[in-house]
């Protein structure tokens, strides 16, 4: 695919042809991360798929920074990319990166001095406590690669250079399984054995990807970009431009995290089957949400490249073909799914009491993600407009303290993991309607400025 598909041409065409390598990452991943629930659920046991959801929780919620740093050079990086404005991309994503290993190096000092406390204090079960902590542990040791990579992936995919990510992604994946299957079938390793698989093809795919990025993307870029260097004023402006953007994001994927360790709290509470239900379930929902998530990462690039361009037009047009793919996207998707969910269920874990309970939540969820696609295509459209603040507020308002207000009031007196899930289509309703009603005002009043 042509970069210029994004500011030129048909923008149907350069939606769908941009994201199927993003989404085919998307699936990948998500198949990789499903491996080491498989063999995890079939090899150790279901006390183990529950501690690795009990601590995987409170490791996404670290991590959440790192999603919106990632966002924040994701969309500078397009703007400038459209703009042509490759110098100040480099420096830019040299900002990003900064940055990056800062937070990173904290939060894995932090995560590993604290996560003991924060297990103990969200309710984790006795029985797998043990578990859970030595396979967050572990697996906090792979959060610098993982930052690194997400950087660099950002600003390849913000030039329109999908399949370095992808190759990469293959690679680090396979190398994954193929651990998982040394370290837990032949070793015995048990959770310590995944989540030192998973650390290690970290590191694999950090190699690959700074590799082609500094040699290959960055020399590609800078061909006849002989301008001097940034001075340190110009630099330290790019990195707060970066922060800008990114801390919202980013405070949005801790808080909306949160809110999803008061409902791990919840769980935990319900016992071994429904805490490993808990934990197969978003594993398996993934399929839906990564989808989603590339959509609105391929709308972001293309509003934020589009406005760079100054391509004002092309901006709305692509909202609402973004928005129209990722809705039809996801329909079909969880639709298709639940129509075998007993089936997947099954091939992660052979217990028909977590097969029940995991059931029940997917019978609550799966008919109303076309909201949460609506939420998040709408909350990216906003971003490569340059704006991170208002989505972060919607999210929080009601994914954050609406849906904490439901739990704390109502969740408690509920027994039944299936019952407790209707939280997320209530919550994500509300987001989707805030997001849609910004975005409407914020078009109308660039109604009078547009131009093609």
């Amino acid at each position: 695919m042509k970069n210029n598909l994004m500011i030129e041409g048909n923008i149907f065409k350069g939606l769908i042809l941009f994201s199927i390598p993003m989404l085919a990452n998307s699936l990948l991943q998500q198949f990789f991360n499903t491996a080491d629930m498989y063999f995890i659920g079939n090899y150790i046991g279901k006390n183990a798929a529950a501690a690795v959801g009990a601590s995987g929780v409170l490791i996404t919620c670290m991590i959440g920074l790192f999603v919106g740093i990632s966002t924040g050079i994701g969309v500078i990086g397009a703007r400038l990319y459209g703009g042509k404005r490759y110098k100040e991309l480099k420096e830019a994503a040299s900002a990003a990166l900064g940055i990056g290993i800062i937070f990173s190096i904290f939060i894995t000092i932090i995560g590993y001095c604290f996560m003991e406390t924060l297990l103990i204090k969200f309710q984790t079960p006795k029985e797998i406590l043990k578990e859970a902590l030595q396979y967050a542990r572990m697996y906090l040791l792979g959060l610098f690669p993982m930052m690194g990579f997400h950087i660099y992936a950002a600003v390849m995919k913000a030039t329109g250079e999908v399949k370095i990510p992808l190759i990469s992604m293959v690679i680090g994946g396979l190398t994954n399984i193929g651990l998982d299957a040394l370290f837990i079938i032949h070793l015995g390793y048990g959770v310590i054995g995944a989540s030192l698989a998973t650390v290690i093809s970290q590191w694999i795919v950090l190699v690959l990807i700074g590799y082609q990025y500094h040699y290959k993307l960055i020399k590609k870029l800078m061909i006849n970009q002989n301008a001097p260097k940034l001075d340190f004023k110009e630099q330290y402006n790019f990195g707060k431009e970066v922060i800008r953007i990114g801390v919202p994001a980013g405070v949005q994927a801790v808080l909306l995290t949160f809110s999803n360790l008061i409902m791990q709290y919840y769980v935990n509470k319900l016992g071994i089957s429904q805490v490993a239900a808990f934990s197969a379930y978003f594993k398996i929902e993934s399929v839906i949400y990564l989808p989603i998530l590339a959509m609105g990462q391929t709308v972001m690039i293309f509003i934020s490249q589009n406005k760079g361009a100054g391509r004002l037009i092309r901006v709305k047009k692509g909202a609402i073909y973004g928005l129209g793919l990722g809705i039809l996207l996801t329909l079909v998707i969880s639709i298709s799914m639940l129509s075998v969910i007993e089936s997947i269920f099954w091939i992660f874990i052979k217990d028909n009491t977590v097969i029940f309970y995991g059931v029940s939540i997917t019978l609550v969820t799966f008919p109303f993600y076309f909201l949460y696609a609506i939420l998040d295509i709408t909350g990216n459209v906003i971003r490569g407009l340059g704006n991170s603040f208002i989505p972060m507020c919607n999210s929080i308002i009601s994914l954050c303290v609406i849906r904490i207000l439901i739990l704390v009031l109502w969740a408690s007196s509920y027994k039944d993991v299936g019952k407790i899930s209707y939280v997320y289509p209530i919550t994500w309703f509300i987001c989707a309607m805030l997001n849609m009603g910004i975005l409407f005002l914020l078009f109308k009043k660039e109604a009078v400025t547009v131009r093609q």
